[in-house]
Order: structure tokens, then sequence, then C-alpha cells
């Protein structure tokens, strides 16, 4: 897979809505890489929690002023995928590409980089006006694990800012770099290539949705990989639409999974997490890293052998100190209190 694309222009609505503020940035990113500790860190005690509309979801939502600008910051539910298995997946994606932010936020964990991708990989996909927070690299720092920030930009083709959430560190370079990015219209990001013979049937498939000229407010390269997955909401959504695209979907989908034995949504997630692999490999190196003491417990008290001795080594102490060092002291302290009242 490369950082290319195979159409020139974006065939999508693009239609921001900034309400009252000058700027709005989206957070998105897997759950617990310090998401909402950035969030919290950008927006202080100006948040505001409820529901998404209609949805059962919750929603932060928060505003900064910065250099005379008013800045509104909405936290994303965090999630893997753009896959529609939940409500907070399908929250998440429809704000991205419908309310359209002028710039999207990926807090990645620097600790487990290549997970974190596959979902970064996806906001490619979808052209968001994307910006990478890589956050938690002191706990990267603690396994051993160095970034080369500047050969992810490049693999990535869009700014990485490293931050310690936890701490506060690089918070306000995030913050100039977001207002820096937004108005540099530096929002078109390059999306992904596949491999040929993916490549072939997505390109086809995009051809086709422009041809048809169906006024999605979703880029067209996205939503032809999305029907090649068979997402069952777009494929619904473009289906009220066009059923000639339907028709040439299922076509080169079934062409896909025929050439590599696979279901094609098993297929371009295999690519998805190869690419991932492949970056992360390229700009992390992993060091030596010094075994505290509290590791050396750690690997005791969990080993399915030894974990079990350990657990009854415990458990004897407490019986130990509480029957015999506890009765002691009991005897002990009762006999000085009885002299001492005499």
């Amino acid at each position: 897979m490369n950082l290319m694309s195979c159409h020139s222009s974006s065939s999508y609505i693009v239609k921001r809505t900034r309400g009252n503020s000058d700027l709005t940035v989206a957070l998105a990113g897997n759950a617990n890489v310090g998401k909402s500790l950035i969030f919290n860190r950008l927006t202080g005690s100006s948040q505001i929690i409820g529901n998404w509309p209609g949805k059962t979801v919750e929603k932060a939502e928060g505003t900064l002023e910065f250099e005379g600008k008013k800045i509104t910051v909405v936290d994303l539910p965090g999630i893997y995928s753009f896959a529609t298995f939940g409500m907070e997946e399908i929250v998440s994606r429809e704000y991205i590409a419908l309310k359209k932010p002028d710039v999207v936020i990926n807090v990645v964990d620097a600790a487990v980089l290549e997970r974190n991708l596959f979902f970064t990989l996806q906001l490619l996909e979808m052209e968001a006006p994307l910006l990478i927070c890589l956050n938690q690299l002191d706990a990267a720092e603690k396994k051993g694990i160095s970034i080369n920030i500047r050969q992810l930009e490049k693999a990535l083709g869009v700014p990485v800012i490293p931050t310690i959430g936890i701490r506060g560190e690089g918070i306000n370079e995030l913050t100039i770099k977001t207002v820096e990015f937004a108005e540099s219209g530096s929002g078109k990001t390059t999306t992904l290539k596949y491999g040929v013979a993916v490549e072939e049937r997505i390109c086809i498939l995009d051809r086709a949705i422009q041809a048809e000229n169906l006024e999605l407010e979703y880029p067209s390269r996205w939503i032809a990989i999305k029907l090649l997955e068979k997402d069952l909401e777009i494929t619904d959504l473009v289906a009220g639409k066009s059923e000639n695209v339907i028709k040439a979907a299922e076509a080169l989908a079934t062409e896909v999974s025929n050439l590599y034995g696979e279901p094609s949504f098993v297929i371009i997630a295999a690519e998805r997490y190869s690419f991932a692999s492949e970056i992360a490999n390229k700009v992390q190196r992993q060091s030596e890293v010094n075994t505290t003491t509290s590791d050396k417990l750690e690997l005791i008290t969990t080993h399915r052998v030894f974990g079990y001795v350990a657990s009854v080594g415990v458990i004897a102490g407490l019986l130990l100190w509480t029957f015999i060092i506890g009765d002691f002291l009991s005897g002990y302290f009762h006999m000085r209190c009885h002299s001492f009242l005499q």
C-alpha cells in the first residue's frame, strides 16, 4: 500500500458548520489513548456533557480562546474502526463526514503505535483534515520505544505533534499547530492506495460513483471502499440512489473474494493491518528495557505456576501476622496497660 490517490479530485460536498466558533476541532481515536485528558487540557472548565441528538451516546464539547480565536473542541467516542458495529462508530464517522470539522486531531498512543494506526489509516481514507497527536510518549519510553516523528509525518503525509497529556507537555504546541493547519488550508490529505488487485476495483467503483453523480456527503473513494467491505449502512444509503453502483460493487467484491479466497472485507482489513505494521516498524525502535523491582514482582505474581505460590505465601503471611504476631502484640499491650493502671 502507498499514500496515493487514484483520482485527482474529490466528489463530495464540502460544507463546514462552525456555529459561533472561528474553528471547530474534533478529537478522534481509540479508547484509552488519553483522548479525554487531551480534551480536558484544551478546554479546561468550559466543557458541556450531554448526548448526541437522538443518540444514547455521550457527547463532550468545550471551547478555548487562543490568539483571539474561539475554538470549539468535540471529543468523539473512542472507537477502533469506522465499521458500523455500534452507535459510537456511526456517531464518529457521521460527525467527521457530515459536520466536516476544520481539523480532526487523531490522538494516538505512542506505546501501541501499530494498533492505533489501523484507525488512523481509516481517517486518511475518509480524507479528513488530519493532524496526529502522538500521546503518552512517557509510557512508550518506559517500554524502551522511541519514535522518529519526522519519519512518521513523512509516512502518513500529515503533521505529528508529540504530547504527554498527563503532564500537559506539548498541549500548547498542539494548539498552535491546529490553528496553523486550519488556516493554511492543509486539510486535504492524500488517500491510501491498496495492492494492485484491490486498488483497480476501488478505482473502477469510484469512477462509477462519480459518473452517477450521487451527491453524497462522503468522499466517493471512501464510499467505494465501504461498499467493497459490504458496510450495511453505506450500502443502504447508495441503494436508495443507484442500483447500478450496488450491482457493480457486488460484482467487484466477489472478484476480490475469489482472487484471495477470503471475504472482501477481510482482505481490506488485512491490507490496513499490513500497512500499519509496515509504518510502525519503519518509524519506531525498541531498545533494552531496565526491569524494575515492581516489574520483577509482577512477573512472579502473574506467572501461571509461581503466581499460585505467591498467593499462598501472601495468605500465609496474613494468617501468621493475624494469629501469631497480632496475638503477641495484643497480649503485650494488654499487659502494659494493666501494669500502667496498677
